[in-house]
């Protein structure tokens, strides 16, 4: 009896190993699953549409495809403040150009690739739309300030967040490029002032709520103050013909930033 006991036992332990091996899995696959679901949170959406979509149609050409892109940024909120500091600090490395150069080279498969530069690009016109609801991103913002190459748009962007930015921007009037402490004392000087460049007028047309226009009205700015802080400091320096007039305190009214330079000068003339 006993030994037959013992026989029941291990068979039972065998039949029951295929149940065991069943959960098991099912656990790991739980496990893996969440893992996933944490490294990678699924990307939020509005209207059916997913942000990275939204981000996509910064780069349209209609005025009304952007703004509506800005509002679906707005409708998002917060949630969408994750992705775009992801984007924020994307990098492409030379190698990594590199191999998409040689893979471009090949007539097999389509490539596609847009690179970090376009995508920060993006983020930071996502940015500009959340205004005070980016407050999340000015750590990384604030990293991407010293590059001196998109300096002017982060510094920008940052001001557009709001007051949460002004420690970072005075810090930046004493940085050692020059381009980064014009940006930054602009942007302080529209702040303090509640400039129409960083906050338009609600009610006005909409073109003046588009990035695009502001961003036109804000180098503006940026190339005045230049113009000015060299006047000073070489008062004894003549500049040829019309270059010895500072440039336009704003940008005329008819100016259109998604048109080239020689159509707003036709335009500006009639």
């Amino acid at each position: 009896m006993p030994s037959g006991g013992g026989q029941s036992d291990k068979g039972q332990s065998r039949m029951n190993w295929p149940v065991k091996r069943t959960v098991l899995a099912v656990l790991l696959l739980g496990a893996a699953a969440l893992v996933i679901c944490m490294l990678f949170p699924r990307e939020p959406s509005w209207e059916g549409t997913r942000l990275s979509q939204w981000l996509a149609d910064f780069d349209g050409q209609q005025t009304e495809t952007r703004l509506h892109a800005s509002e679906a940024l707005r409708r998002i909120g917060a949630d969408a403040v994750p992705f775009i500091i992801a984007r924020l600090r994307q990098h492409d490395s030379p190698l990594k150009l590199k191999v998409v150069g040689l893979l471009k080279r090949q007539t097999l498969v389509d490539v596609h690739f847009l690179p970090a530069e376009k995508w920060q690009r993006r983020a930071l016109v996502a940015c500009d739309a959340l205004g005070p609801a980016a407050k999340g991103a000015l750590p990384a913002l604030e990293k991407l300030l010293d590059d001196k190459r998109s300096a002017p748009h982060v510094a920008y962007v940052m001001a557009r967040i709001g007051p949460d930015a002004i420690p970072a921007l005075t810090k930046a009037t004493t940085n050692e490029t020059r381009a980064i402490r014009l940006s930054a004392r602009v942007c302080l000087d529209l702040l303090q002032t509640h400039s129409e460049v960083l906050f338009p007028a609600p009610g006005g047309s909409p073109q003046d709520s588009d990035f695009n226009r502001r961003i036109s009205a804000y180098h503006v700015k940026v190339l005045r103050a230049a113009f000015l802080e060299y006047k000073a400091q070489h008062p004894e320096a003549g500049l040829p013909g019309s270059m010895d007039r500072p440039p336009p305190p704003s940008i005329p009214p008819d100016f259109d930033p998604t048109q080239d330079l020689s159509t707003n000068r036709s335009s500006h003339r009639q």
